[in-house]
């Protein structure tokens, strides 16, 4: 795309910064996808924390009261946690998920079976922990949505002036016949690559 860009706009580096933006707004966009991703197992596991610490307020042993709220888990929290349990038991490595409070939830179950006691107390702090993750993350979602729509709305809006305006003689004569012109193409090029370079970084941060 940026090699057709740059013959259609006889501008090489405007045609290669249009390419790439146009490569980053794919990334972004299945980055934003895997983020939305992401939020629904977080949510999954905060609820599934709140009930395991609700079931273990009734007594009971909590391996026991873990593996049947799991049971009945909503997918894909219950096949990652599965899987989880799986290969521990099996004595396999525990393939970590991407999901760092997953990871604690599961290092606690480890430390219960090496050293005994309870872990009562340390799921509900993590619970704790998750909520207040969850209320931040929702927050930076609602703003990261009226960012999004921003972007989008712009790009829209300049890729219809491009292509509306290509086959005019006057954006010939400036935007490609003159040493100015190209220098804007390159110039908004440029900004269209780092604003799209930013956006990713805070899908990235959620």
């Amino acid at each position: 795309m940026g090699v057709w860009l740059a013959g259609a706009y006889k501008n090489i580096p405007a045609g290669g910064f249009f390419g790439l933006a146009i490569y980053m707004l794919l990334l972004f966009w299945k980055e934003s996808r895997e983020s939305k991703k992401a939020g629904k197992i977080a949510d999954q596991f905060d609820l599934f924390l709140v009930e395991v610490n609700g079931a273990l307020a009734f007594g009971g042993p909590a391996m026991t009261v873990i593996r049947s709220v799991l049971d009945n888990a909503p997918e894909p929290l219950k096949g990652r946690v599965e899987l989880m349990f799986q290969q521990y038991q099996q004595g396999l490595p525990v393939t970590p998920d991407k999901n760092k409070d997953i990871n604690i939830f599961f290092e606690l179950i480890k430390i219960k079976d090496a050293k005994g006691g309870t872990i009562d107390r340390s799921l509900v702090r993590l619970a704790e922990k998750i909520k207040k993750g969850r209320i931040q993350r929702e927050e930076s979602i609602a703003e990261l949505k009226g960012s999004q729509m921003a972007i989008m709305s712009q790009y829209g809006i300049l890729a219809m002036i491009l292509l509306a305006t290509y086959s005019q003689d006057i954006f010939k004569d400036i935007m490609i016949g003159t040493s100015g012109g190209r220098f804007v193409m390159v110039c908004v090029a440029m900004l269209v690559c780092l604003s799209l370079l930013f956006a990713r970084k805070v899908v990235k941060d959620q």
